[in-house]
């Protein structure tokens, strides 16, 4: 009885050659092995698809697989290499399509392999791998479109809100500077006095003014927390004082609508918290601003109480409840958006920008919290919100007490005497700050540019600079940052600088302490604010206001008699620089700083020489913003000699 197949080699060889030739047509792979320089031989049988493509016209030379496949004469010189490198990796060939006779297409793709020291090369009909290949192709495009399309929005959106954050800085600016004056001058009737009808009127556009105040605040608020510059503070603070300084700002219009106010705190609560009390109390005073606005009857209260769902000590649950109109379900959650109220009437009734619960509603979300509403209509409505606050112990809590205790209240008698500087483009603000200061130990002087109260700062003693942002000639932050050099270069004690400006946003903030201020106050300025700041802030008065010994050297005996009439000339030569300066009379100007170079000195006045040195220098460079600087400095040197 013979061997069976599997136990003969030969047979098993037979069989597995036959098993691999199946399943490489099975495949559809058409497998060659080199045997030459571009030259090919079958290692098993052709499947159907590679016969159809031969068979569309003779080649030449049926062993040369280019004769059949152009699109191989790219790929062969990259085969040849790789299979002189023996790898045990495979290389692979871009996609290719060829039609057959009939016009049917197939795509293909070429494998080079190694196996020992054979070559192969198999041929293959990849239709669904290429149309496979073709999606991820265009699924890849369409990704790189989505994301420029992103990266480009995203570039508008930054513009636009940069584009936003500018002009309403600039149209806060321009509000708050003039509103400043209102509220001011208002403050200042209200403290005369007035008859029973003048009392009304300043009391309606105080109220209007602070309305209008209120509003400018909350856009900025909301614009601030939209651009992501809205920071909070982390300081100490008790919880019971926060909620009773918002019951007490918001009695008396509760007491005019005869409505009940009261509060009520959980045992449990921390005594003292560490977070931001002021947004605290804006949310509050949102909340209850928004229940009494809705409410002609009944009360309101404020609870306070451990989050149920937060075990955090600091985990705070806040209801504000009311007995007003109530809230529709359909709109519980349209009314926390931007300018959003209840009902179109609303704002023609109750009055309101929708603004105030937005607000709130942000605060909220940054305090690491969640607000929402419950309510039902003609039977009142309460408000909910979380925030997650730092928790400290009673020591601190005591020392922040006892130092709130120590500050007290500065009235404008409890001034030294200070001798102050305000730098401000804006006469009515200039009238304004002398008006809040007229009855204190403060003496005033006025510059109306930057580059005017630099020339003050550098022959004038002051203890106080009050600077204002946005000047011509010269901007705060540039007068700021050069009377700084000026200190430096010329040593002494810093004199302090508070910017007095209408911009509220952190950037104009960080601006003035980049510049060298040692403070910023936000327009509109109430008095109380300003006497603080200043009682902050000024360096005790040691000097007279024109203490700053002039540079005046001994002259010449026979010149020493005219230097009064020298310097009368100065004011004439004074005239002349301003008038070239305003023509760019650049010839001018060099001649006039050449001879004071030339005479000062002389007359016993080295600075003027200086200052003519600087002159005649500047316009022989045309740099007219050095003539600017050099001509205010000479004239208040000039002004404080004639006044000695």
């Amino acid at each position: 009885m013979p061997d069976s197949p599997s136990t003969d080699p030969l047979g098993q060889a037979s069989e597995a050659s036959h098993a691999a030739a199946l399943l490489l047509y099975g495949m559809q792979f058409a497998v060659f092995e080199r045997d030459g320089p571009r030259h090919f031989t079958a290692v098993s049988a052709a499947p159907i698809w590679f016969e159809r493509l031969t068979e569309r016209e003779p080649a030449t030379d049926p062993t040369a697989l280019t004769e059949y496949f152009p699109a191989l004469e790219g790929f062969l010189p990259m085969a040849e290499e790789f299979w002189q490198t023996a790898s045990t990796q495979s290389l692979q060939s871009d996609f290719w399509t060829e039609a057959d006779a009939e016009g049917i297409e197939y795509h293909l793709l070429a494998i080079a392999v190694t196996a020992g020291p054979r070559h192969f090369l198999a041929i293959e009909r990849a239709d669904a791998t290429y149309i496979n290949h073709q999606q991820l192709q265009l699924y890849a495009h369409e990704m790189v479109i989505q994301c420029e399309t992103i990266t480009r929005l995203n570039r508008e959106v930054k513009r636009a809100t940069q584009a936003k954050s500018e002009f309403l800085a600039t149209m806060s600016h321009e509000i708050r500077t003039p509103l400043n004056a209102i509220l001011g001058m208002a403050d200042l009737l209200a403290e005369s006095h007035l008859d029973a009808d003048q009392q009304k009127y300043v009391d309606v556009f105080q109220r209007a003014g602070a309305n209008l105040l209120g509003l400018i605040n909350d856009i900025l608020d909301l614009s601030k927390v939209e651009a992501g510059h809205l920071e909070l503070e982390s300081v100490n603070f008790e919880l019971a004082e926060v909620i009773a300084r918002v019951l007490e700002l918001t009695r008396v219009k509760a007491t005019a609508k005869a409505l009940a106010l009261g509060s009520s705190l959980a045992e449990d609560l921390p005594p003292m918290l560490i977070g931001d009390p002021p947004r605290l109390r804006q949310i509050l005073i949102n909340l209850l601003g928004n229940a009494m606005k809705f409410t002609d009857a009944g009360r309101l209260d404020v609870e306070v109480s451990r989050d149920p769902e937060d075990e955090h000590a600091g985990a705070l649950l806040f209801r504000v409840r009311d007995t007003g109109i109530g809230i529709a379900s359909d709109k519980l959650d349209v009314i926390f958006e931007n300018f959003s109220q209840a009902d179109s009437s609303t704002t023609r009734k109750y009055g309101g920008t929708g603004l105030g619960l937005a607000i709130s509603r942000r605060l909220v979300e940054l305090m690491g919290g969640r607000i929402w509403v419950e309510s039902t209509l003609g039977q009142g409505s309460t408000f909910l919100f979380t925030v997650k606050l730092g928790v400290c112990d009673l020591p601190s809590l005591v020392a922040a007490s006892h130092e709130a205790a120590a500050r007290a209240v500065t009235t404008p008698t409890d001034l030294p005497v200070v001798h102050i500087l305000l730098a401000d483009d804006s006469e009515d603000n200039r009238f304004l700050i002398r008006e809040y200061l007229k009855r204190t130990p403060c003496n005033l002087e006025f510059a109306e540019n930057g580059e005017t109260a630099l020339g003050m700062m550098k022959f004038r003693h002051y203890d106080l600079v009050l600077m204002d942002a946005h000047m011509p000639v010269m901007d705060g932050y540039a007068a700021t940052c050069a009377i700084r050099t000026w200190e430096q270069q010329h040593g002494g004690r810093p004199v302090p600088i508070i910017a007095l400006t209408a911009d509220a946003f952190k950037e104009a903030v960080d601006q003035s302490l980049s510049a060298g201020c040692d403070a910023h106050l936000t327009k509109p300025i109430a008095k109380a604010t300003l006497v603080e700041a200043i009682r902050l802030h000024a360096l005790a008065c040691d000097q007279p206001p024109q203490s700053v010994p002039a540079p005046i050297a001994e002259a010449e005996s026979s010149l020493s008699a005219l230097a009064p009439r020298y310097l009368e000339n100065m004011g004439k030569q004074l005239e002349v620089l301003r008038l070239a300066e305003s023509l760019e009379d650049y010839g001018t100007i060099q001649r006039v700083g050449h001879n004071l170079h030339g005479t000062g000195a002389s007359f016993g006045f080295p600075r003027i020489t200086e200052f003519g040195i600087a002159l005649e220098q500047a316009a022989k460079d045309r740099a007219m913003s050095k003539i600017r600087t050099a001509i205010t400095e000479f004239e208040w040197y000039v002004q404080h000699l004639l006044a000695v």
